[in-house]
């Protein structure tokens, strides 16, 4: 049997228009996304006016996704879901995930570890950067109480939209050992309606 309806509405993509009925969250935050900073797929020269809106709905973003991929939400299942389907090494995984506590809970782009498993008690200090190269994160030093971190805005975009890819290739291949599981997950997600008016 193959589930298709919400499937479908799940994954569409930020290009069709809105369905007067209402929209999944996550085709919601992608098209509001893509009004802040510009098409999944194309780098906009100039800097978007709304660089830090943009970088707080693809964090929003990754973690619904890793909800939907273990099913809670946590820190382990945001920085695991980084690794399983944006290709993201464990180290830069939970720098991301301290980004995205600093900015969600702080309103900072700084943070102190209290994750038992990654670097408790170090402050993570975040440079976030607008260029095109694919390079997501990358460490420029570190002492024994501070990490310093470069984050491009448009290579987490990029992880994002892979991850969205690399979670609709399970929900769609029966063999794969999470289908059940995830598909289950993502059409009950897929009932969550946003109306706009």
């Amino acid at each position: 049997m193959e589930i298709q309806g919400p499937l479908n509405n799940f994954f569409k993509s930020p290009d069709q228009a809105p369905d007067p009925t209402g929209d999944g969250i996550l085709y919601s935050l992608r098209a509001d996304l893509e009004k802040l900073y510009g098409k999944e797929s194309e780098f906009k020269k100039d800097p978007s006016s709304h660089a830090i809106l943009a970088l707080t709905g693809i964090l929003i973003g990754i973690d619904y996704i890793s909800q939907c991929y273990f099913g809670k939400q946590s820190g382990t299942a945001f920085v695991e879901s980084l690794m399983e389907l944006g290709r993201i090494d464990w180290d830069n995984a939970e720098a991301i995930y301290q980004l995205r506590c600093a900015l969600l809970h702080s309103y900072s782009f700084s943070t102190i570890s209290d994750r038992k498993s990654f670097c408790r008690g170090i402050r993570f200090n975040f440079k976030v950067v607008d260029d095109k190269p694919n390079t997501v994160i990358k460490i420029e030093g570190a002492t024994e109480s501070e990490a310093y971190y470069r984050v491009n805005i448009w290579g987490l975009k990029k992880c994002f939209t892979r991850m969205i890819s690399e979670l609709e290739k399970i929900c769609r291949d029966s063999k794969h050992k999470k289908h059940n599981t995830i598909l289950n997950r993502v059409c009950r997600r897929g009932e969550e309606k946003l109306q706009k008016k």
